[in-house]
């Protein structure tokens, strides 16, 4: 009788054994696309502060652009006392110097 439990109770533990190897495997593959995934969002996450950076310069670039251009403006209004023709001077300028930059 005792040897019957025995093996019961080995039986048991080695069904408890294999359950915990099957919920090891299942962990080990969901940790593996967790880790996979967390390197994914981190280049995604590296790619757009990147992005920002490259943006911000931009901007930066930008707005000292266009405060030159309105100081252009400004120049030729107290020159011409006209600001539509300034606006046109200017405008004129501005397409000359972007096209003369895009053939760079």
């Amino acid at each position: 009788m005792s040897t019957v439990l025995v093996k019961e109770i080995e039986n048991k533990v080695f069904e408890e054994i294999e359950s915990f190897r099957e919920e090891n495997v299942v962990l080990k593959i969901l940790l593996k696309e967790y880790v996979k995934k967390s390197i994914d969002y981190e280049k995604l996450l590296k790619e757009s502060i990147n992005l920002l950076d490259k943006y911000q310069e931009e901007l930066e670039f930008l707005r000292v652009g266009k405060n030159s251009w309105t100081d252009e403006v400004v120049k030729h209004y107290f020159t011409i006392k006209d600001l539509q023709k300034a606006l046109d001077i200017v405008g004129k300028e501005i397409m000359i110097y972007e096209l003369n930059k895009n053939n760079k």
